[in-house]
């Protein structure tokens, strides 16, 4: 009997060491062709100019076309040198579009100093007017706060920790023919949701782009630079989940899911059921990843398994972007908690 349970403990000490193991597996970003729709780095502006709807001030101008809502170029500040646009006190910048279709990448770098003071905003909005006050609808609206040192999406109750005394990224992809957009800080994302869900998420919006608002709200300065709109000059950027792998180990099975697409995948939803045998533990594990960049992955793991005999194993995973789940299927053998010979 000892002879046996020896025999059999080798034979699964074995089994262990060949198991595939899952990694987070990575590759380059594919490239997107872009074009410039819209762009400045007040860098063509003289230093002390006040952006407030004069001639000269590149279409920017204070809200409501209030010119003592302007900004203010500065040196003191600049990711490109040598300016960028001081947004302080009293300043409500506004810049008007018109895009109404498609979809389009909005990027400004902001920079905020470590000793800033007070809550600063950065709005798009999908309609505005002068005069339009309470009324021009909003899209995005993000809240620096120094006192909690997070940046908001308001009413959405998504945080993420405030960078101060460097530039950062703040981006939307917008995509108006699907109604949703992913706004990153930093590299992370955010927020991913309906455009025209407005910050109240009433479902009110308006499916364009109209403006963007740097908003002082009386704060300390705070800087923006290298403001740009893009979209794809060939076709709308789009994910493409895929499973491309599924691996057994002591306890659990892991799935890498791909993004093979080229878009960011947002919001993505998976489950890894189990059927098959006799399981105490394991049957299925749902689970969620925020995004899944361009030509990255990211792994799924099962919650621990207990049971004994041969199962199935499937995988499926979705994201916002694409509602449609795509799905990876395996078999295996459980013993205990270990799962054995994935294939």
């Amino acid at each position: 009997m000892k002879t046996k349970l020896l025999v059999l403990g080798v034979i699964l000490l074995l089994s262990a060491s060949f198991l595939p193991h899952a990694s987070a597996q990575t590759r380059a970003p594919i490239p997107r062709q872009t074009s410039i729709i819209w762009s400045d780095n007040f860098d063509s502006y003289a230093n002390g100019t006040f952006l407030d709807g004069s001639a000269g001030s590149g279409g920017w101008k204070g809200w409501d076309n209030d010119s003592n809502a302007h900004g203010t170029v500065s040196d003191v500040q600049s990711r490109s040198s040598p300016h960028s646009d001081m947004i302080s006190n009293a300043s409500d910048n506004v810049h008007e579009y018109d895009i109404e279709s498609g979809n389009f990448t909005y990027i400004a770098w902001q920079y905020i100093p470590q000793n800033v003071m007070g809550q600063t905003y950065f709005i798009l909005l999908s309609d505005y007017w002068d005069g339009g006050d309470n009324n021009c609808i909003y899209a995005v609206q993000l809240r620096f706060d120094s006192d909690l040192m997070v940046v908001e999406s308001e009413n959405d109750a998504a945080t993420l920790p405030l960078q101060l005394g460097k530039w950062c990224e703040l981006r939307a992809e917008v995509n108006l023919t699907s109604d949703m957009f992913a706004f990153y800080y930093d590299g992370d994302l955010l927020i991913a949701k309906n455009w025209t869900a407005t910050p109240d998420n009433d479902g009110s919006g308006v499916l364009k782009l109209s403006a963007v608002d740097l908003w002082a709200n009386s704060a300390t300065p705070v800087y923006y630079d290298d403001m740009s709109i893009t979209t794809g000059s060939q076709q709308q950027p789009k994910p493409s989940l895929q499973i491309s792998s599924i691996t057994g180990s002591k306890g659990t099975v892991t799935a890498v899911i791909e993004n093979t697409g080229n878009g960011d995948a947002t919001n993505i939803s998976w489950t890894i059921a189990m059927n098959g045998g006799f399981l105490l533990k394991g049957k299925s594990t749902p689970g969620s990843i925020p995004s899944i960049l361009i030509g990255a992955s990211a792994t799924a793991t099962s919650e621990k398994v207990l049971g004994f005999g041969e199962v199935s194993i499937t995988v499926t995973a979705n994201c916002v972007e694409n509602t449609t789940a795509v799905t990876g299927t395996a078999s295996g053998f459980v013993f205990l908690f270990w799962i054995i010979g994935v294939k």
